[in-house]
């Protein structure tokens, strides 16, 4: 799988470098990236659905890949992903 290039969520620049890495709330490390263009640092969440996610993204991906695999699961189950 290629991913594609990072690009700023700005100004949709493309010369954006990775900037310093953090730890978010459940241990799971995250980047910082800035844009030469714009001056403006963001995460690799920002403007997606996951931004404000506390929940590992990697946890994330396995409940998706379930659910679209049409796996068994509990009501209520997603519901913990935000505490």
């Amino acid at each position: 799988m290629t991913l594609t290039h990072m690009r700023c969520p700005y100004c949709h620049g493309k010369n954006v470098e990775a900037q310093r890495t953090y730890t978010i709330q459940c241990g799971e490390p995250r980047t910082l990236y800035h844009c030469a263009p714009c001056a403006r640092t963001f995460s690799e969440t920002r403007h997606t659905p996951l931004a404000h996610l506390k929940t590992p993204i990697a946890l994330v991906v396995q409940v998706l890949a379930a659910l679209t695999e049409g796996g068994r699961h509990q009501r209520g189950d997603t519901s913990l992903w935000r505490e």
